[in-house]
């Protein structure tokens, strides 16, 4: 089985109560990876919320395992919202939304609901307009979208939080562990031989690559070998 495991020693960007971060990652076979996150905070004794920011969005459906010494976890979630039409209209109904017509015109009213998804071509909004006079309207027949009232908070970068309980006040390291898909690596090599061919340079990389699209890769380089 391939395996690269990787130490990352990462320095936090100004969180409040939040030391420098030290990332595991261990990338097997199948675009499987597990990582390890330890991170300091300051916590008080009893109950208390953390979240750890930051972190990779292609996590596998499973339970995160969290730890520290003295720490108990209560309770755990997982917050990230992809932004679409379906989800801000969601958290739309019962306000104000402009309706941009495909034959030009624009129709508001308070949403008061919605059938189908976007290719659904007999979905319909259900509004309510100026008047108290409620009207459907054919989602295919809808160009565009106006949201009048700021939605709901969105979470729109991966986070876990965490409901603990600390036996005494003060600095802890929690460790944070899960699973992500989406990673993969390969190994390469150069030798750089002297003029003379008595000596001999050898260099290591892996070179880390994330995400679906190609060309996405990040390089962790080991150091040389001197022969």
């Amino acid at each position: 089985m391939k395996v690269l495991s990787l130490m990352l020693v990462l320095v936090a960007a100004a969180s409040a109560g939040m030391a420098a971060d030290h990332v595991w990652l261990t990338i097997y076979d199948g675009n499987y990876a597990v990582v390890r996150d330890v991170r300091s905070f300051d916590l008080p004794k009893g109950e208390s919320e953390i979240r750890f920011g930051d972190i990779a969005p292609m996590i596998l459906d499973e339970p995160v395992r969290v730890k520290g010494e003295g720490l108990i976890a209560l309770e755990q979630n997982f917050e990230y919202h992809r932004l679409t039409d379906d989800l801000l209209l969601q958290q739309s109904l019962g306000k104000k939304v402009e309706f941009l017509m495909k034959k030009g015109d624009t129709l508001s009213g308070v949403l008061l609901g919605q059938d189908g998804t976007e290719n659904d071509s007999t979905a319909r909004f259900v509004i309510q307009q100026g008047g108290g006079a409620i009207r459907t309207l054919r989602r295919a027949d809808v160009r565009d979208y106006r949201y009048l009232t700021a939605p709901l908070e969105f979470e729109i970068k991966p986070a876990f939080t965490f409901k603990v309980k600390s036996a005494e006040a003060g600095p802890h390291d929690v460790e944070a562990a899960y699973q992500v898909l989406g990673l993969d690596w390969a190994a390469h090599y150069l030798l750089d031989l002297s003029g003379n061919d008595s000596l001999a340079v050898l260099s290591g990389w892996a070179v880390i690559s994330a995400g679906p699209e190609k060309g996405t890769s990040n390089q962790h380089r080991s150091e040389d070998v001197y022969l």
